[in-house]
C-alpha cells in the first residue's frame, strides 16, 4: 500500500473516532468524555464570575457617580443659600446699633477679650458641629454675643430656613477697630454666615457626616458720610444762605455744642435783624482739612455723589407725601410739602425743595446737583441739611420763622435707612480654618 493511501485512511479513521466520541475526546483512551465536562464547567464558572465582578464594578462606579452628583448639587445649594443670606442680614443689621448687636441680647459681653479676638469666635457654629449634628437639632449655643436679636429675643434660634438649608449669623468687630471686640467706633463690622444642608448620601470614612456646610464672611460699613458737623453742611459746591423775617439756623439745638453752617468753600450769608445764625462757632470753614478727613472727604468726590444718586434712585421708591414712618425718600425733580406734613428719615432731592405751612422734615435732607431749599411759615428741618456736588450751587432760603436745627441723633438714626457698603467678602474653607 502506498504511503499516500495509508495517510488518507488514517485521516478517515480520525474523523470517525471524533464523530463517535464527540467533542470531549482528547486523544487519551483512558479519560473518555465524562472527565472533559468538568473542565468546561470550570471555564463557564470562571467566565460567569468575571462577568459578575465586572457588573458589580460598573454598578459601584455608577452609584459613586450618583453620590458625587447629589453631594455636588447639595453643596451648590447651600452656597447659594449663604449668598442669599448676605442681603437678608444686611437689611437686619442696618436697623440696629452695631455695638448693641456685638454685645448680644443682654447688652453685656460675656466672652473675654482674648477669646473674642480668635477667628474661631466669629463662627456662629463650629464646622465640626455642623457636620456631626442632626440637621433638625442644629441651633445657636453658648453666649449670645454677636447674635442677631430684636431687643426681646434671638432671631431664628434654630437657624433661618431658606431653600432646604439652615443659615446662622454672627457679628464680630473688625480687628482694626480701636474700640475692641464689643464696641464699634468706626461703623464697620464683620458677619459670618454658616449654612447647613442635610447630606443626601453617606460619605466614606470613620466619622458620620450629617450635613454639608458652608461658611462665608462679609464686611459691612455704615455710611455716615452724609452726616456733617453742622445744621447746614456743604463740603463741595458753592453755598448761599439767606435768612429773612426771623429765619433761624441753630447749631446748638440738641447738645449745646454744634455749628450752624460749615462749608469747604467761602459762602455767602445774608441775615436781617431778628434772624438767627447760632452755633459754636456759628460758621466753620472745613477746607483744607476736609480733603484728608477719612469720612468727610468722600463728598468732595463727584464720582461718589453720582454713585449714591444712582444707588438711591434704584433702591427706593419715589417720594410719596403720604408715606409715614422713617423712610428713604427720593425726589429726582424736587418736591413741595405743606399742610403740617411730616417726613421722617432721609430725603435725597435733586431739584428745588419747598416747605410751607408748618411742614417738617425730621432726619436728614441731602441736596444733590444744583438745588434750592426754601422754607416758609414756621416750617422745620430737625436733623441736618447736607448739600454736596462739586461745581454746583446751593441756596438755602429761610423766611417767616422757618428753622433748621442741628440734631445729630435724629440724623444718625436716619442714616440706618441707607444700604450698607460691603467692604470685604470671602468663603472660609477648611484649609483656611479647620
Amino acid at each position: 500500500m502506498s504511503r499516500t493511501r495509508r495517510a488518507s485512511e488514517n485521516r478517515r479513521g480520525f474523523r470517525s473516532r471524533v464523530l463517535h466520541e464527540g467533542l470531549h475526546w482528547r486523544g487519551d483512551p483512558h479519560r473518555g468524555p465524562r472527565g472533559s465536562r468538568g473542565v468546561a464547567l470550570l471555564l463557564v464558572l470562571v467566565f460567569v464570575g468575571l462577568s459578575m465582578l465586572f457588573l458589580s464594578s460598573l454598578l459601584s462606579t455608577s452609584h459613586q457617580a450618583v453620590i458625587a452628583s447629589s453631594n455636588a448639587r447639595a453643596a451648590l445649594q447651600v452656597r447659594t443659600a449663604v449668598l442669599s443670606g448676605i442681603d437678608w442680614v444686611e437689611f437686619q443689621i442696618r436697623q440696629h446699633d452695631f455695638t448693641d448687636l456685638l454685645r448680644g441680647l443682654n447688652r453685656t459681653a460675656e466672652t473675654d477679650f482674648p477669646a473674642a479676638r480668635q477667628t474661631s469666635f466669629r463662627n456662629p457654629l463650629a464646622r465640626a458641629v455642623v457636620a456631626s449634628t442632626d440637621w433638625e437639632a442644629l441651633r445657636y449655643s453658648g453666649p449670645d454675643d454677636g447674635l442677631l436679636h430684636d431687643g426681646f429675643s434671638i432671631l431664628n434660634p434654630f437657624g433661618l430656613r431658606l431653600n432646604r438649608c439652615k443659615l446662622f449669623f454672627k457679628l464680630s468687630n473688625n480687628p482694626d477697630d480701636p474700640g475692641g471686640p464689643f464696641t464699634d467706633t468706626d461703623d464697620t463690622v464683620l458677619v459670618r454666615i454658616v449654612g447647613a444642608i442635610p447630606a443626601p448620601s453617606p460619605f466614606l470614612g470613620s466619622r458620620e457626616i450629617h450635613n454639608l456646610g458652608e461658611i462665608a464672611e462679609v464686611g459691612f460699613r455704615r455710611n455716615s458720610t452724609f452726616l456733617g458737623p453742622s445744621a447746614v453742611y456743604c463740603p463741595a459746591g458753592r453755598l448761599i444762605v439767606d435768612l429773612t423775617q426771623g429765619g433761624q439756623i441753630r447749631g446748638r439745638a440738641e447738645s449745646g455744642t454744634g455749628v450752624a453752617v460749615a462749608a469747604a468753600e467761602p459762602f455767602e450769608a445774608r441775615a436781617a435783624s431778628g434772624d438767627v445764625l447760632d452755633g459754636s462757632p456759628p460758621v466753620e470753614t472745613l477746607a483744607p482739612g476736609i480733603y484728608s478727613h477719612p469720612r468727610l472727604r468722600w463728598l468732595t468726590s463727584l464720582a461718589f455723589v453720582d454713585h449714591w444718586k444712582s444707588r438711591i434712585g434704584g433702591h427706593t421708591l419715589l417720594y410719596e407725601p403720604n408715606r409715614t414712618g422713617p423712610t428713604l425718600h427720593w425726589a429726582p425733580a424736587g418736591m413741595e410739602i405743606s399742610d403740617t406734613q411730616r417726613l421722617q428719615g432721609i430725603v435725597f432731592a435733586r431739584g428745588p425743595v419747598i416747605l410751607r405751612q408748618f411742614a417738617r422734615i425730621e432726619g436728614l435732607l441731602v441736596l444733590v446737583d444744583s438745588s434750592e431749599l426754601q422754607m416758609f411759615d414756621s416750617t422745620l428741618v430737625a436733623g441736618s441739611v447736607t448739600a454736596a456736588a462739586k461745581g454746583a450751587t446751593f441756596a438755602v432760603v429761610l423766611h417767616q420763622e422757618a428753622r433748621i436745627e442741628y440734631r445729630p441723633a435724629l440724623a444718625a438714626e436716619a442714616l440706618r435707612l441707607l444700604p450698607l457698603s460691603r467692604t470685604r467678602f470671602r468663603f472660609i474653607t477648611p484649609e483656611m480654618e479647620p
